[in-house]
């Protein structure tokens, strides 16, 4: 009897942590836990691999932990450059961008955010996946 009350136990403590793991996810597509904070799983170079229609299309995201934005566009030859800053929304459920040659702003809904996935929806709805560089 001893033995089987303490496999009971164990099953109902695993249980009550895997929901309160799940009660804990920030974003819709994870990650369910993560010991690093969103700004380090952020920082970094982003390639974005799916969301772009055009192959010849290569676009990065490089946010910076001083809150410093680069996108890189590259097509054929030609390579841009739109510098700005960033900072996170209500919640960090989303990233704001301004950029400094205008007073654009676009807000990222971030959707996954792992150290090496950034899964978001931009201010058109349109989703986007990134891999870290």
């Amino acid at each position: 009897m001893k033995t089987k009350s303490k496999k009971l136990l164990l099953l109902a403590a695993a249980v009550v942590i895997m929901l309160s793991f799940n009660s804990c996810k920030k974003y819709p597509d994870g990650p369910l836990f993560s010991l690093r904070s969103a700004t380090a799983r952020l920082v970094g170079k982003w390639k974005i691999v799916d969301g772009i229609d055009n192959d010849d299309v290569k676009v990065y995201l490089i946010f910076k932990k001083s809150g410093d934005f680069t996108e890189e566009v590259k097509y054929g030859s030609d390579n841009y450059e739109l510098d700005g800053e960033w900072k996170w929304g209500t919640g960090k459920k989303t990233v704001i961008i301004e950029f400094d040659e205008s007073s654009d702003e676009s807000e990222l809904t971030v959707l996954r955010l792992t150290n090496s996935e950034f899964w978001f929806k931009d201010d058109d709805d349109d989703e986007y996946k990134a891999e870290k560089q």
